[in-house]
């Protein structure tokens, strides 16, 4: 994959890429690589990102997050990332990390969702996004909500905690 596919796909015109930074728990397993990693994320990223229709292109930069670092620094290695760890606290404490992605077990998933949730300190609590960015959709009573990822939003600034 070429790093430069965001601007590629919209050469020759102006448009304004904005990184949002994806930390990624739990994507060494079936569901969280292939379904969520290769053919959501790295799908995005081949092509060119995703365009709002308003002259800006979101990149998704995936932060791989697990337990095995063997496995999360092969993943990153075999489709061209900067970013793995496997300190979950030191991510979800890293102020440039816009989402947490959580493709864990369920069994393991809560304790992860809360700490992603909950103040960083007392001082400064994450508040919830911004309306435009919620959905207001429920499940077709006919299915049962799968027990799949959950995102939470997180607020943006620099200096990544991971390694890469």
């Amino acid at each position: 994959m070429r790093r430069d596919a965001a601007y590629d796909a919209y050469e020759g015109i102006d448009v304004t890429r904005k990184t949002v930074r994806i930390a990624m728990n739990g994507v060494t397993g079936r569901m969280g690589y292939r379904q969520h990693l290769v053919r959501s994320i790295l799908a995005l990223r081949e092509q060119g990102g995703l365009d709002l229709g308003d002259g800006t292109v979101l990149w998704p930069e995936p932060i791989l997050v697990g337990r095995r670092e063997h496995a999360l620094k092969a993943l990153a290695e075999k489709h061209g990332l900067e970013h793995w760890a496997t300190d979950v606290d030191a991510v979800l404490a890293d102020p440039t990390v816009d989402i947490y992605f959580d493709a864990q077990v369920t069994s393991a998933r809560e304790e992860s969702i809360k700490k992603a949730i909950a103040p960083a300190s007392t001082s400064t609590p994450r508040s919830p996004p911004p309306p435009a960015w919620r959905v207001p959709w429920s499940w077709p009573a006919s299915r049962t909500r799968p027990a799949s990822s959950t995102a939470s939003s997180r607020t943006s600034s620099s200096s990544p905690a991971c390694s890469s």
